[in-house]
């Protein structure tokens, strides 16, 4: 495994500006920062807005807006504000520059920008996502003399295509020079350009661009593995006057690249001139690749290095609150590895071309990608679309993650384009266009619901349009996110699906992040446009919600098949099912530990721990983990599992209990014969009467009794039981409380976060959460306490008068209800008791989606065939229980 040290020193080698005495790398010169608080200030005004004909400095990179000037814009705007920002800068080059080739790059610039350099005009560059340069190396003034550079920024392209594809969109849009901008400085003679292949089979291919070559050269390739020894070296004859060489070979003893073995090489290039006694090196470059085989095979799936697979992915706009599109190679390597955490293993940059550095995150730790043109509902003109491709893919090409194009979104494609995507893709990657067919051979329609995602991989659509039988079935949105609904909700289900047919090749879910901006112009308040952004599985800080943990668990590659208590004759034998698409199970590490379960009053105590590899197993194959028995530690009461990946990366955990909460429950309470009530005894916290909580209430109108009973150490015993029929939503009793006085609540259970019925995934675990832990990404929004909870066997609510502990033997779920929902939540609601109070449920209510309501979402999202008689035992004790 590759560390993040080693990583970082091969950045450091690869991207600082070379050293003056090496006059064969290609040197960088800085003239902005590299990401968002790494940046150089220019002079700057802007011409509207806040701050109008200011003269005074920005940072660059940044957009002007989070810097206190202009105006904020959502893309559904109508009227948007047009402001132009004006940048000036003063830098001075090295003397050794003049002998140099050298170029003005910028890696992004939101809209269209009009360079000047010591007065020398460029044309316009219009498209806010892509870079693009000019070669400068006879404008450039020398030392001692000062360089002076001019940017005109406009936000509002005067390009109508362009306007309409990038910012008539469902994100915010932004002005400003929000990427970095820098001098590249190639020798004389040298590779300006470098677009490399490379197979399975090892089989290379590199297509070189030239310039100024003045004699005969040579151009040569090594592949280097890890440890810098050369697996294999070819080079071939090059003539002055050559633009483009071609070189092709083929490397033995190639480990594939994939996203379960991101195998990489470092491909060294050198262009060089022999002679009787030496060679002099003109011009060298390392190229960091991976080799591997994408074969989409019509009506039978996706397939790498000849394995079937599929993308269990995620749509993601680069984005933080506090800087917009602005980011940093820690802020990309973070995402993506929280990502992978999630046992993703795809991710959609929509809807634009990412950073590069998220695109090496992704070549790093094995991520698949699908890169982005833009053209949200809206697609570029040819003219102005065909220089954006171009730069797109040149600028990508070498990134061994990126298994497809996507030509637009959701009608902004425009055909005519796929050809400039083949016409500078030495891979042939296919071309995708998202929400449609395309030749590219998938069917990704959007949001489908389960029943038409069902038909879909069926053989007709309704009764007068029939399937295509060749398409990949593989929406590349879906489940669309809304505050708590969405993305995990009805995911196993849809999952299962297109799992279940050859035609299935996976989905994309909408989306990664909530994006709320931090409003400049309002005191710093995070702002979503409503509901148009709070869409993600992480808040915008990257803060975790419970799509989060369902997500990581429907995706797990390893699925434990042991379901309930281990029990008093465990022997330490566990069946596992391996879901990996290219890794034996084998590969795979489990941390174990016996412990002791947590009471209200202590926590875990661990007896023994250790680790074992994983069984023998192919992928689709179930092995048998074996774990020491453990009998030097009688006294266990559950097994801690960990599993790690052949990266190391954490893929899934699990908490098993030695009994269900009947026997624990008795295992926590002291000892004592029972009184019998007739009534239920008056109970109170500190000086304050609880009236009416030992009063419960049947939500689903069925009948209700409850036989009461005490225990001389003051625990009261509740076993409620009512009879119910009917298809519901949900059932149960509640005991009325105003949830207002409950501060927090700590529980051993599933968590860390509530659950409903088409989104249980969750883990046994000690949780504790505070009734102000707000929903993300604003404050105002329902409660995260407010829900319902699985598999709870003990919690305590701590209110503003005491605490109230319980104890639950019964196989219920625990509802804090009503939840609560923001009033713009669309369909991503549930239906919930109206009661106010502590609940114990033998159902609980589904959630939708933004688009969909939860009947659309599957069997898992369907309601309750309730029938017949339910119970629920349940103790309670007020103030804190003696030990």
């Amino acid at each position: 495994m590759r560390t993040w040290s080693l990583f970082a020193l091969l950045m450091l080698v690869l991207a600082v500006p070379a050293p003056a005495n090496d006059p064969t790398l290609t040197e960088r010169l800085d003239l902005s920062g590299r990401g968002h608080g790494d940046d150089v200030r220019w002079q700057f005004e802007v011409t509207g807005g806040r701050r109008a004909s200011e003269q005074t400095t920005i940072p660059v990179p940044s957009h002007w807006e989070l810097e206190g000037f202009g105006n904020y814009n959502y893309g559904h705007d109508e009227d948007k504000h047009d402001e132009r920002g004006l940048y000036r800068h003063e830098f001075k080059v090295p003397e050794r520059f003049r002998e140099r080739h050298v170029e003005l790059v910028f890696e992004g610039v939101m809209t269209d920008t009009l360079v000047r350099l010591n007065g020398n005009e460029f044309p316009v560059h219009r498209g806010g996502f892509y870079p693009f340069r000019f070669v400068v190396s006879d404008l450039l003034k020398m030392p001692p003399q000062t360089n002076v550079l001019e940017v005109e920024v406009a936000k509002v392209s005067s390009d109508k295509s362009i306007e309409a594809a990038e910012r008539d969109a469902d994100y915010w849009v932004f002005g400003g020079i929000y990427r970095p901008v820098y001098l590249e400085a190639f020798p004389a003679e040298s590779m300006t350009h470098v677009a490399l292949s490379a197979a399975q089979d090892g089989t290379l291919r590199a297509v070189v661009e030239l310039t100024s070559l003045n004699g005969p050269a040579r151009l040569r390739a090594q592949v280097q593995d890890k440890d810098e020894v050369v697996a294999q070296a070819f080079d071939q004859e090059v003539q002055p006057g050559l633009a483009t060489v071609d070189l092709q070979g083929k490397v033995n003893g190639i480990e594939p690249w994939s996203a379960e073995h991101p195998r990489l090489y470092d491909v060294a290039l050198e262009l060089y001139r022999p002679s009787a006694n030496n060679e002099e090196v003109l011009h060298r470059r390392i190229i960091r690749l991976g080799f591997r085989t994408v074969e989409v095979r019509a009506g039978q799936g996706l397939y790498v290095n000849g394995d079937k697979i599929f993308l269990q992915g995620v749509n993601r706009h680069v984005f933080w609150p506090s800087s917009g599109r602005v980011s940093r190679p820690e802020d990309d390597w973070r995402d993506a590895r929280l990502i992978k955490s999630m046992n993703l293993n795809a991710v959609r940059t929509a809807h634009y071309p990412p950073d590069p550095s998220f695109l090496a995150a992704c070549d790093e730790i094995g991520l698949y990608v699908l890169d982005e043109l833009g053209g949200w509902q809206d697609a570029y003109s040819t003219e102005a679309g065909r220089p954006l491709v171009r730069a797109m893919v040149r600028a990508n090409v070498n990134h061994p993650s990126i298994i497809l194009w996507n030509n637009g979104n959701e009608g902004g494609h425009n055909p005519e384009l796929d050809e400039f995507f083949y016409e500078n893709d030495p891979w042939g990657r296919p071309v995708l266009h998202p929400d449609a067919p395309s030749s590219a051979g998938f069917d990704s329609e959007h949001y489908p619901t389960w029943n038409e995602l069902n038909q879909r991989l069926g053989y007709q659509i309704s009764f007068f349009k029939k399937v295509d039988q060749d398409l990949l079935v593989m929406p590349t949105e879906v489940l669309h996110g809304l505050y708590d609904g969405g993305i995990g909700a009805g995911l196993e289900d849809y999952w299962r699906l297109l799992q279940s047919s050859p035609r299935g090749a996976g989905a994309f879910l909408w989306a990664f992040t909530d994006e709320a901006v931090v409003r400049t112009d309002r005191e710093g308040e995070l702002d979503t446009d409503g509901n148009h952004a709070p869409d993600g599985i992480v808040g915008p800080r990257r803060e975790l919600s419970g799509n989060y943990y369902a997500v990581r668990e429907v995706f797990s590659p390893v699925r434990l098949l042991n379901d309930g208590p281990l029990g008093d004759f465990f022997n330490g034998s566990l069946n596992v099912e391996n879901r990996f698409y290219q890794t034996n199970l084998d590969a795979t590490t489990f941390r174990w530990s016996y412990e002791t379960l947590p009471r209200p009053w202590q926590d875990y105590k661990t007896l023994a721990s250790g680790e074992v590899s994983g069984p023998a197993a192919a992928p689709g194959e179930t092995g048998q983990l074996l774990l020491p028995p453990n009998p030097e530690t009688p006294n266990w009461e559950a097994l801690r599992l960990e599993a790690f990946d052949s990266q190391g990366n954490s893929v899934q955990n699990w908490l098993l209990p030695r009994w269900g909460r009947r026997l624990a429950a008795h295992r926590f309470l002291p000892s004592a014969e029972l009184e019998k009530l007739a009534q239920p005894p008056k109970v109170s916290l500190g000086k304050i009467l609880l009236e009416g909580f030992l009063e419960p209430r049947a939500v689903p109108n069925g009948s209700l009794t409850v036989d009461w009973s005490r225990s001389a150490s003051g625990w009261i015993r509740a076993n409620v039981r009512y009879e119910t029929k009917k298809a519901r939503d949900f059932f149960g009793v509640v005991f009325p409380l105003d949830l207002d006085n409950v501060e927090q609540m700590e529980w051993f259970g599933q968590g860390p976060t509530r659950i409903w019925k088409n989104r249980r995934q969750g883990t046994l675990g000690h949780w504790t959460k505070s009734a102000n832990s707000v929903t993300p990404p604003t404050a105002g929004h329902e409660p995260k306490l407010r829900g319902f909870y699985g598999n709870v066997y003990w919690l305590r609510l701590l209110t503003k008068n005491g605490p109230v502990v319980v104890l639950i033997e019964s196989d219920s779920d625990v509802g804090l209800v009503p939840p609560l929902f923001p009033e713009d939540s669309e369909e991503a609601l549930a239906k919930v008791p109206k009661v106010e109070g502590l609940g114990f449920f033998h159902g609980i209510p589904a959630i939708g989606t933004k688009f969909h309501p939860p009947g659309d979402l599957g069997p898992q999202s369907q309601r309750h065939n309730a029938d017949g008689l339910y119970s629920a035992t349940v103790w309670f004790y007020f103030g804190e229980p003696p030990l």
